[in-house]
């Protein structure tokens, strides 16, 4: 069994007619703990009747909660989430909330050792405090796989000191084309045509085993220096796409760790990824066995993706 961490937000996502569970790294621990390993939240929560009500849920569903720092003078996070008709979501995060200042984990790191794979993205980077926080953590972890989840919301005057910080530090990059796009144009060789070729300039520049590039329900990509592998997805009826990203790069570590090969790890992270958003939240209460199910019923509803994807306007 892994120990598989995600570092930084945890928080509630607020819907019109209820609220669930949330935040990437927070999605991410709990669906690798959904999947059969140990999944570890570094975090922090106020000490408020929000932050008692997210570690208890925790609790419930097994997950170590020793990394979750309790803040006495902010609150905890919240993002208010609208969906359109195709259950695509739109946020709006609160601010200066308790997980905008991490403090430093070593601590805990000197009494539980690092993890097998941790993940980090940009929203709780946010905030020069948690920033350093992290960043600090992350140096500590030299003998963990470290995910950097790029995760866009807006381009703000910070991001991109954060985006060249972690790529000298990640092992994994995930981007959505978006996402993937934007590194091109600040990262890559200049008037660059090809997202592919971008990439792997960028993948070789940082030394990066891998970077992954998700298209939605038509499947992802694996680019690493010397190879690249493909799977499609699959055709559903979303309920809620919140945290598909999430799912998908939580079961991607899971299966890669467990020694699947990149194309078809990547096939068993594009069905759990599109087994959540037949789900309302991020982080639904589906296992393994749900997963097997889910491949062998939908083995004939692959979406492949363009050829026009990996052309750069």
């Amino acid at each position: 069994m892994a120990r598989i961490a995600g570092l930084g937000e945890l928080l509630w996502d607020v819907y019109p007619d209820g609220k669930f569970p949330g935040g990437a790294p927070a999605n991410f621990a709990l669906h690798a703990h959904r999947l059969g390993h140990e999944g570890i939240i570094m975090s922090r929560v106020g000490q408020d009747a929000a932050g008692k009500e997210l570690l208890a849920f925790l609790k419930r569903q097994g997950l170590n909660t020793s990394a979750i720092q309790v803040d006495e003078a902010h609150p905890t996070g919240t993002v208010r989430i609208e969906l359109d008709a195709r259950g695509i979501p739109t946020f709006f995060c609160s601010r200066n909330t308790a997980f905008d200042y991490l403090t430093d984990f070593s601590a805990w790191l000197a009494r539980y050792g690092a993890p097998d794979a941790i993940l980090t993205g940009t929203l709780a980077q946010r905030h020069s405090v948690s920033r350093k926080a992290i960043w600090d953590t992350l140096d500590r972890c030299q003998s963990s796989f470290i995910l950097f989840d790029v995760n866009l919301r807006g381009h703000e005057p910070w991001l991109e000191q954060v985006i060249r910080e972690m790529l000298h530090r990640a092992r994994g990059v995930k981007v959505n084309r978006e996402e993937a796009v934007f590194l091109v144009r600040l990262l890559g060789p200049r008037d660059q045509k090809s997202l592919k070729r971008g990439l792997r300039s960028i993948v070789q520049k940082f030394r990066l085993d891998w970077i992954c590039v998700t298209l939605g329900e038509a499947g992802a990509f694996l680019l690493r220096p010397d190879s690249a592998h493909y799977a499609p997805g699959y055709q559903i009826d979303p309920v809620d796409t919140t945290g598909a990203g999430d799912a998908f790069l939580a079961a991607l570590m899971v299966f890669l760790l467990e020694g699947y090969g990149d194309r078809e790890a990547l096939r068993r992270a594009n069905a759990y990824a599109a087994l959540v958003c037949t789900h309302k939240g991020a982080v639904p209460e589906i296992n393994r066995k749900d997963l097997e199910l889910f491949l062998y019923r939908s083995a004939d509803r692959n979406i492949e993706a363009p050829d026009s994807v990996w052309t750069i306007g």
